[in-house]
């Protein structure tokens, strides 16, 4: 039954009509054309129907070919009605003839009724063939109250050819065959095609299983997709059914779901790490694999007290980064271990602000109280021969005249020299090493140290800023009785070292090195000594 309303629009069209049958008795063409433009303006009932196949329009007495599709198959096409003209298109129930629902064409919908000017709605028709029959036609007829054409028809036909037996064939991606998610929404990428020769027209997702339970929705060459929630691999899962209800088997693909940045777990040398090797070697480890691409030297570098980034070579592996200076570090300085947020790992999460220069606290100090070389270290107080009477192991070009002792000399007698004729002082920015030879018969050495910026005659204490610094001895392995901390700048001091257990040719090593951050204020000093023999 037409709809009352639509009744009503259609008698006013048809009293209009009357209007001008009337008027053309009396009046000119051109204003019984005006008074019609007039009265359909104001009536507003100027709407106008276009039916569209996609994007192909479908004209009065048209033919729509839906091809061949297997018997017993299934499939539906959505058609577009536009109202492209003014005021609301009300459209009747469309009209399918002859019309099944089990064999051969049917209507399945209309989304709506009344179509507001410029907008759209659907209709949706199916084919299904059956029976015996291989040809099948039928008609459509969508009424309306347009104004262009109150009665589109159009017809239809297809062919049905051998039931379809095979399943669809397909795939699935997601967020297009990306190797890391870094959120658990994504997007799913799906292709599928029906070898059968039918049409896909359905699809079921899981996640991480293939256990399908029939939750079947439209196919659809794109999904929003929700992973499982936990980092790490995730699969999605997907299998397809075509129109004759065959159902193919699963298809997937995989992720890793990393929804956590990146963390340094540990690096060596650890902070605060004094006397450090001057070849030592930085290692930063992280919690994951990371994107090595991301280890450069703007990334990750050693930054000097000195304020600036050292070269170094840079090597790693999935989990970690070593940096390999390109020279020797320098004493008494500290190093941060910078890395910044350029590092990433594979799925692109910035490792942060961790140990991000200045704000880093993570350092390290070079060659403060350790010995370098074959010779051992302080803790097991090993000394070794560098090949002269008296020997300041330094890179640094000091003279051997820094001594207030004379090299290869040996007396009968004390060895005294008086400090008004000390040799120039020695500089520490660090730790000075030294190593000496007992005379022969020495019972004990008493070794002088005196902070001084005196050089004429070393009797001025040195000035300025607090200290700390260490005087250690010891010869044959064993360390010396006293470790001397010395802490005021004035400091002139001397101490008595028991060695009578030496003999002629056996060492003494002598270390003077700084024991706080204040290294940097670089102190001069001097060393006397004075041996002393058996019964004196």
């Amino acid at each position: 039954m037409m709809d009352r309303t639509k009744t009503g629009l259609k008698t006013s069209l048809a009293i209009l009509a009357l209007a001008a049958s009337f008027l053309a008795m009396s009046c000119s063409e051109a204003l019984i054309g005006e008074v019609i433009k007039d009265v359909k303006q104001k009536q507003n009932i100027s709407p106008a129907i276009e039916i569209l196949r996609g994007s192909t329009a479908i004209a009065d007495s048209s033919v729509v070919d839906w091809g061949s599709l297997p018997q017993g198959a299934t499939i539906a096409v959505s058609f577009q009605i536009k109202n492209t003209g003014t005021g609301s298109l009300l459209l009747d129930t469309p009209l399918v003839a002859p019309e099944s629902s089990t064999d051969g064409f049917s209507l399945v919908s209309l989304s709506n009724s009344s179509v507001a000017a410029g907008a759209s709605t659907s209709m949706t028709l199916a084919f299904h063939p059956t029976g015996s029959a291989t040809n099948y036609t039928a008609t459509v007829t969508m009424g309306s109250n347009a104004s262009n054409d109150a009665s589109v028809v159009f017809s239809l036909k297809g062919t049905k050819a051998a039931p379809d037996t095979l399943a669809p064939t397909g795939s699935v991606s997601i967020n297009a065959a990306a190797a890391y998610a870094t959120a658990t929404g994504v997007t799913l990428n799906i292709a599928a095609t029906d070898t059968g020769g039918g049409t896909v027209t359905h699809m079921e997702v899981l996640n991480d299983s293939n256990a399908f339970t029939g939750n079947w929705q439209p196919y659809a060459t794109s999904l929003p997709w929700t992973l499982s929630s936990g980092d790490g691999n995730k699969i999605v899962y997907i299998r397809f059914r075509d129109g004759s209800s065959n159902s193919s088997g699963a298809y997937s693909d995989t992720i890793i779901l990393d929804t956590a940045n990146p963390s340094i777990v540990s690096y060596t040398p650890t902070s605060p790490a004094a006397n450090q090797s001057k070849s030592t070697n930085v290692t930063v480890n992280f919690s994951e694999n990371m994107d090595q691409t991301t280890f450069t030297a703007a990334n990750v570098y050693l930054m000097s007290k000195k304020g600036a980034p050292l070269e170094a070579a840079i090597s790693s592996t999935a989990t970690s980064v070593t940096l390999n200076p390109t020279a020797d570090l320098e004493y008494g300085y500290d190093y941060n271990i910078v890395v910044k947020s350029g590092v990433k790992d594979l799925a692109g999460r910035s490792i942060g602000t961790q140990l991000n220069f200045p704000t880093a606290t993570t350092y390290f100090t070079v060659e403060r109280d350790i010995w370098e070389g074959t010779g051992g270290n302080e803790s097991s107080g090993m000394a070794y021969d560098l090949g002269s009477r008296i020997v300041r192991y330094r890179s640094d070009p000091y003279k051997y005249n820094q001594w207030d002792m004379v090299a290869d000399q040996v007396y009968e007698q004390d060895l005294v020299v008086p400090s008004a004729a000390h040799s120039g002082l020695a500089l520490l920015d660090g730790v000075d090493y030294y190593l000496i030879y007992a005379p022969i018969d020495s019972a004990s050495v008493k070794i002088r140290v005196l902070l001084t910026n005196d050089e004429a005659a070393g009797t001025t204490p040195a000035t300025g800023g607090p200290e700390n610094i260490i005087l250690y001895a010891s010869s044959l392995g064993v360390a010396l009785p006293i470790k001397s901390t010395i802490t005021s700048l004035g400091y002139d001091k001397q101490y008595d070292y028991d060695i009578s257990g030496l003999v002629e040719g056996d060492d003494i090593v002598i270390l003077v090195y700084e024991n706080s951050g204040s290294y940097g204020n670089a102190r001069k000093y001097n060393l006397q000594f004075t041996f002393h023999y058996d019964g004196m």
